[in-house]
């Protein structure tokens, strides 16, 4: 079993190298899809102002909401598709205490939001499979900023019987997941890395009412390896 976690691990690092160019091709497409056109607005908003404040003051005071509203909103896109960039490797620290200082470098950074972990259930695995987790828990925080306004993200793990289950919940806008399962590639991506590591991710939400993922992985990856 020992060696079979290994092999598993060995191919998904050989597949992040492969995937390396087409992420940062995504990466790229959502930072001109996003951030590039809001900037956009922004600029456009900005250069009607002389000309508001002239001639219509109060339309300019709306305006300037606005404009600070999409400031906040590219700033926000632009930190979560940074922490996308973040380099994988845990630097030598055990999965737990590399998500505790993910949550802690989270919630010094978003004044609007409250970000908590609870890390007692959290997993000791070989190195290579403890990074993709990692990955998989990156990549649903960033979908959380990006897309659903949250005002907390909350992480819990626990260890059960044949399993450990590592949950991730926002309060943000929620989605339906049938609609998104076949065009967001953040969630594929996700789901296929569980399922190469021998896991399974649930998705829980509905438009309004916040995201609940769960991640579920067998007891073995519990195991030191």
């Amino acid at each position: 079993m020992k060696r079979l976690l290994n092999e598993n691990a060995a191919l998904l690092e050989e597949r992040e190298r492969g995937a390396g160019q087409e992420e940062r091709r995504r990466l790229a497409r959502e930072l001109h899809d996003s951030v590039s056109q809001q900037l956009f607005a922004v600029s456009m908003s900005m250069s009607a102002m002389p000309k508001l404040i002239d001639k219509a003051p109060g339309k300019a005071v709306q305006t300037a909401g606005s404009v600070t509203t999409m400031i906040q909103e590219a700033q926000q896109e632009l930190r979560a598709l940074i922490m996308q960039l973040r380099p994988v490797t845990l630097e030598g620290k055990p999965l737990k205490e590399a998500v505790e200082q993910l949550f802690y470098e989270l919630d010094a950074k978003h004044e609007r939001i409250h970000f908590q972990a609870d890390t007692s259930g959290i997993p000791v695995c070989s190195k290579g499979v403890e990074e993709h987790i990692f990955r998989v828990l990156q990549e649903g925080i960033s979908n959380a900023l990006r897309h659903g306004k949250p005002t907390e993200v909350i992480l819990s793990a626990t260890a059960g019987t044949g399993k450990t289950m590592i949950v991730l919940t926002d309060d943000g806008s929620g989605f339906d997941p049938e609609a998104v399962k076949s065009t967001s590639y953040g969630l594929m991506t996700m789901r296929e890395r569980m399922v190469e590591l021998g896991g399974h991710m649930t998705i829980i939400s509905r438009p309004g009412k916040g995201t609940r993922l769960e991640f579920r992985l067998p007891k073995e990856r519990g195991e030191a390896v």
